[in-house]
């Protein structure tokens, strides 16, 4: 089974509210505390929308407001403002998806993808990220892939906006006529200036190999905090006393690998509590560069935990970062556990899995503890 990641972008791309994901190993904060707690260590290239007249770094620099650099797609993007704005208000959800060629050497296509936030129907048992229809698609597609682009898109029209200089990769902006028309004439006023495109560096693996990145797992425990949940209620480091060993999900929701394994880990949360073993999300996009609550990203949390049904509980990260162990993390959804007492065991996690994959590595971590 492949593992799907998000790895993260530079600060230049933290916003607020949309999910603009910019694939493949560049660097993005999770916010000024976090950043400033790696010492200038660069962060990585997947996230959303905020302050873009600062920072400018190597994995997405911002020019205008409006205007990204992607050097791992080889474009610079520059958004309409209507899309943006409904970006912004969560009406619109940018998500993004990565395919590498077999030997993972380079990218086979990649793509930002658009979706009207109300379509997406995340409770439904069948529900897909891969079927999601979208509105609109910009791509960067190897040349032969041209005849594939309305089952790779979903999207039934497709302008070409360029090409790489050997030719090998070809850009298309495709839209869904069948979507939203604000959306799409929105979509199709985007503008894609090819760029050289950087060194690829894949982040995909099977679940385990000894490529998958792995961050820097030196805290030893969460020590004591106070924070709260989703719904505002507090939580403290107690709420790992509850069971003997504890799955500490990591992921954000501009992260489509984060949230597609949403359900599995509720199905996984709901076959193990009877065997002392519970699990936590922490949502790390709803606070601001100070460390407060973004209001309308805490709501889209909500929103997005409602709609996967999912009743384990999800925290916001404390001041301290969960004893700074949240600072580490390069690529979501990153996973690792702790015991009844506060100590973080066994190994770490990075990338999604299915409720198959959770279970052999629970009865893993389990048996660990139980030793």
């Amino acid at each position: 089974m492949k593992k799907n990641e998000c790895k993260k972008i530079s600060a230049v791309l933290l916003t607020t509210a949309l999910s603009l994901s910019l694939l493949n190993g560049s660097a993005l904060t999770l916010s000024a505390t976090a950043e400033d707690a790696r010492d200038g260590q660069e962060v990585t290239e997947e996230q959303t929308i905020k302050d873009t007249t600062e920072d400018q770094t190597a994995s997405g620099t911002s020019k205008e407001a409006n205007e990204f650099d992607l050097p791992t797609l080889g474009l610079t993007v520059t958004m309409p403002d209507a899309l943006m704005e409904k970006m912004e208000q969560g009406q619109v959800i940018m998500f993004t998806n990565e395919i590498p060629v077999e030997d993972n050497s380079a990218i086979q296509y990649g793509y930002l993808s658009w979706v009207m936030a109300e379509e997406m129907q995340l409770d439904a048992e069948d529900f897909n990220f891969d079927a999601m229809q979208y509105a609109g698609v910009l791509g960067v597609y190897r040349a032969e892939l041209e005849d594939s682009l309305d089952e790779l898109t979903g999207c039934d029209e497709h302008q070409e906006v360029g090409q790489s200089e050997d030719g090998v990769y070809k850009y298309f902006l495709s839209v869904n006529t069948s979507a939203d028309e604000e959306l799409v004439k929105e979509i199709q006023e985007i503008k894609a200036e090819i760029t050289e495109m950087s060194e690829y560096v894949p982040y995909y693996g099977e679940m385990g190999e000894e490529d998958t990145l792995q961050p820097d797992t030196s805290v030893s425990a969460v020590g004591e905090f106070t924070t709260q949940d989703i719904n505002g209620d507090t939580v403290t480091q107690d709420i790992f006393k509850e069971n003997k060993l504890t799955m500490v999900n990591v992921f954000t929701t501009w992260c489509s690998p984060c949230v597609a394994e949403m359900p599995e880990l509720e199905k996984l949360y709901q076959q193990m509590k009877d065997r002392n073993v519970g699990v936590v999300g922490v949502v790390l996009d709803v606070l601001n560069e100070k460390g407060e609550i973004v209001e309308t990203d805490l709501e889209r949390a909500q929103e997005l935990v409602k709609e996967t049904g999912v009743t384990y509980p999800v925290i916001l990260p404390d001041q301290t970062y969960l004893n700074s162990r949240l600072t580490s993390i390069d690529a979501f959804p990153e996973t690792f556990f702790v015991d009844e007492n506060g100590n973080i065991v066994g190994e770490t996690y990075s990338g999604s899995g299915s409720l198959e994959d959770w279970l052999e590595v629970v009865e893993k971590e389990l048996a660990n503890v139980e030793a």
